[in-house]
């Protein structure tokens, strides 16, 4: 034991130390969606052409609704021994069943037609999101929710918390990362680019 520790006497005992790895640096950018929607200039500009087919559909359901009206009156008014009473019976039920059905096909065309556009806004988004990041050396960019805060309200159970807080994206953020108003410029732009060559 006393040969061994005399061999060991010249040497020094290094204890290995674990290598950490850093990972480097991730270049981030935030977008809040609501505030780049509603500075949209093609937002506004479909929004206009949506109010018009809206306006545009409206006018074949109200011309529905006035002959049922008109119809229901005659019915309504006509005398008991009349011999059309029935007939006109038969007119208002029908056309009471053609408004119903063509107010609630008037809120579904609308309805997909919105979804389309809001589809296919989503492929520009995406699009101009990439674009900027490869412009500025960004290697993810998320949705920013920092304005969205935890209910304080009681009564919450723990898992409607617990599922609050996973929905969460954006825990902090600084604001010198948020590409919001560059990417509506950069959309605004282009979308202003396309309208010229028309």
């Amino acid at each position: 034991m006393a040969a061994a520790a005399v061999a060991l006497s010249g040497y020094s005992v290094v204890r290995a130390r674990p290598v950490v790895v850093q990972a480097a640096p991730t270049a981030v950018g935030i977008v809040d969606l609501e505030r780049l929607i509603g500075s949209l200039a093609e937002v506004k500009s479909q929004q206009a052409n949506m109010d018009k087919r809206g306006e545009e559909l409206q006018v074949q359901v109200n011309e529905i609704k006035k002959a049922f009206e008109t119809a229901k009156s005659e019915f309504d008014v006509a005398a008991a021994n009349d011999p059309k009473k029935l007939e006109k019976r038969f007119r208002a039920e029908e056309l009471a069943v053609r408004f119903e059905s063509h107010k609630q096909g008037l809120t579904k065309v609308m309805a997909v037609e919105r979804g389309q556009y809001i589809r296919s806004l989503y492929a520009r988004i995406t699009d101009a999101v990439e674009k900027l990041a490869k412009q500025q050396g960004l290697q993810l960019v998320t949705l920013d929710d920092r304005s969205f805060k935890v209910p304080g309200e009681a009564g919450l159970t723990d898992t409607q918390l617990n599922q609050v807080i996973q929905n969460k994206k954006v825990l902090f953020a600084e604001n010198s990362v948020d590409l919001t108003d560059q990417l509506a410029q950069l959309m605004n732009n282009e979308f202003s680019a396309a309208g010229s060559k028309k």
